[in-house]
């Protein structure tokens, strides 16, 4: 918690934490952390555990994996960002979905296609009505596993979201957008070489945005 109130405090603000559950079975062994199948309730109790530090004046917490009392804990430094800064919590199911609208202020889902989309965006709006919770001002932002190709390799229609040439991510992309989507991050998991890894991100950066922001206008 202190760790993260530093960068807000050299970032003047700027924080923005995005948490999940993790869905690598051995790296939760590695870390001797509590079994793998209790590791959503472990994220619920650390992220309550996170606002009280930021927000309560004498933070402490009795759940089932961590305990401390009030006087064992000194919460300073604050944030910068009132009360906390934001939480976007990840996942790609309904317990993600509630424990984004229970503990969070945002949804980090990760693309895979339209109708995926369609159906997160169906089970988060579900969920949201179950907790009474609007989902005005609650920012849905994706990751989506993206590859920039130089020349089309495959039929438009066997391809996998976000992989092709230029127009073609732009095209997704805007399509996200109809659904409701306004950030995406592009993460170029087949760029293998730094400058494969520079030759995708200026493709983005001078072909994929000027898209976007025209279509905006």
């Amino acid at each position: 918690a202190r760790s993260l109130v530093t960068i807000d405090q050299l970032s003047e603000g700027r924080l923005i934490l995005g948490v999940g559950v993790g869905h690598v079975e051995s790296e939760n062994r590695i870390l001797g952390a509590p079994p793998y199948q209790e590791r959503g309730r472990v994220s619920n109790e650390w992220l309550r555990i996170l606002s009280s530090f930021w927000t309560d004046e004498q933070p402490q917490f009795s759940g089932r994996y961590v305990r401390f009392e009030a006087q064992e804990l000194y919460p300073g430094p604050r944030p910068i960002q009132v009360p906390r800064p934001p939480i976007l919590v990840g996942g790609a199911t309904r317990a993600a979905m509630r424990r984004a609208l229970r503990y969070g202020d945002g949804y980090f889902p990760i693309v895979s296609s339209i109708e995926n989309m369609k159906q997160q965006f169906t089970m988060l709006e579900e969920e949201a009505e179950r907790q009474a919770r609007s989902l005005d001002g609650f920012p849905i932002l994706a990751l989506g596993w993206s590859n920039i190709l130089s020349a089309p390799d495959t039929m438009d229609r066997d391809r996998e979201m976000l992989t092709g040439t230029t127009v073609q991510v732009a095209g997704d992309l805007l399509r996200l957008q109809e659904l409701g989507l306004r950030h995406v991050g592009l993460f170029f998991r087949q760029a293998s070489t730094e400058d494969e890894f520079r030759r995708q991100m200026l493709a983005a950066a001078k072909e994929i945005i000027p898209t976007l922001a025209r279509s905006a206008q």
